[in-house]
């Protein structure tokens, strides 16, 4: 029943996401686009700020962002450094609202203890792969729109996504389901001028 109700939404989430790149065509600007974001869950932490351009025509983005997550979530503080570049497809505007879908792959650097670029001494050599960095695939849906002068528009995402050492167990044990490993996350994205 849970399942049924998380994809249920997920799909009504991700026909409802949204994204600068098309808040700047409907505001009338083309090539690059400066944007500021934020984030609240997903595999960046429990709140996430980011800043991030469009490039080719706006059709890839390429995102820097910071990540927290307090210990009461999780048992351990993590701050999270990620860059998330993202392709744009499916683009459609209905007036002067605009919505799309992407995907992407972000790689991130997890700050807290216990994750290692280089393990300490006294572990085994070779035996534990470094745990401080991870690859997040996701895929998301953005409605985007116009707001005023001061902002050239505002966007709304959604994004399903996972972590490559979950995505690795999922297809070696036969026991987890893909919706064991996915997450979802929802943003705001500010285009600036």
């Amino acid at each position: 029943m849970l399942n049924r109700l998380f994809f249920i939404l997920s799909g009504m989430l991700l026909c409802l996401g949204a994204n600068a790149e098309d808040t700047a065509r409907v505001a009338g600007n083309s090539g690059r686009v400066r944007y500021f974001k934020t984030q609240y869950a997903g595999n960046l932490g429990l709140f996430s700020v980011g800043y991030g351009k469009s490039v080719l025509n706006t059709n890839v983005t390429i995102d820097f962002n910071y990540g927290y997550l307090p210990a009461f979530v999780n048992g351990a503080t993590v701050h999270t450094i990620a860059i998330r570049p993202s392709f744009h497809f499916n683009i459609t505007e209905i007036g002067k609202i605009s919505t799309g879908l992407y995907t992407g792959a972000s790689l991130n650097y997890g700050i807290t203890s216990k994750t290692y670029l280089k393990y300490p001494d006294y572990f085994p050599k070779k035996y534990y792969n470094p745990n401080a960095i991870h690859v997040n695939p996701f895929v998301g849906a953005r409605v985007g729109f116009p707001v005023n002068n001061k902002i050239n528009g505002c966007s709304l995402y959604s994004e399903l996504g996972t972590v490559d050492y979950q995505l690795k167990l999922a297809f070696t044990n036969k026991q987890i389901r893909m919706a064991d490993i996915v997450n979802l996350c929802f943003g705001l994205v500010f285009v600036l001028k």
